[in-house]
């Protein structure tokens, strides 16, 4: 029964986790070309959908964890969770420290005037560290699922 509670919160908080950055460059790059009447809600939106995931993450990382130590510890699991577990912390940094970063950057250029240019480019950056995101979560999703094949 712990198994499969620690299973279900894992797979949720996962999937919280992937869709709330799924949609947050498109989102960004939506807002940002409606025009500034968009940005405060841009802004209110976007801090909230990060501490969304960053407190995703933390209860992924735990209960994958948790996960680990209730099917035995490292020693028994396969050596592919060992990388598909190392990768998610990898991701929650990227997802942390350069989507979070990255994010800072663009509401900083937002607040300056005439910095269409870097406006620009900082939202192309968002888009890149969220596909870098996606990218590793689809590494880490099939070594966890075809782990025993």
């Amino acid at each position: 029964m712990i198994l499969l509670a620690l299973r279900a919160t894992h797979l949720l908080f996962m999937g919280l986790w992937v869709g709330a950055v799924m949609y947050l460059g498109g989102d960004v790059r939506r807002s940002v070309a409606a025009g500034p009447e968009h940005l405060p809600l841009l802004r209110d939106r976007t801090r909230r959908a990060l501490r969304f995931t960053h407190i995703c993450a933390g209860v992924t990382l735990a209960s994958g964890l948790a996960l680990i130590v209730e099917l035995g510890g490292f020693g028994a699991v396969q050596p592919a969770v060992h990388i598909g577990f190392a990768l998610a912390i990898g991701l929650a940094l990227l997802g942390i420290l350069g989507v979070g970063g990255t994010w800072a950057a663009v509401d900083r250029a937002l607040g300056e005037p005439e910095s269409a240019d870097r406006v620009s480019n900082a939202v192309l950056r968002l888009g890149v560290m969220t596909s870098l995101l996606k990218t590793g979560w689809l590494v880490v999703f099939f070594l966890m699922v075809f782990r025993n094949r």
